[in-house]
């Protein structure tokens, strides 16, 4: 989720918990998990 005019990132935690999941799987590419 972007918000603001400075377009940062605000994430929930369980948005986080999920992102760390994903990097961790087998086979992960953080820099595709990164452009979801």
């Amino acid at each position: 989720m972007i918000n603001g005019a400075g377009g940062r990132r605000h994430w929930s935690v369980d948005d986080k918990a999920r992102i760390i999941a994903e990097t961790l799987g087998p086979n992960a590419i953080i820099s595709e998990v990164a452009r979801r």
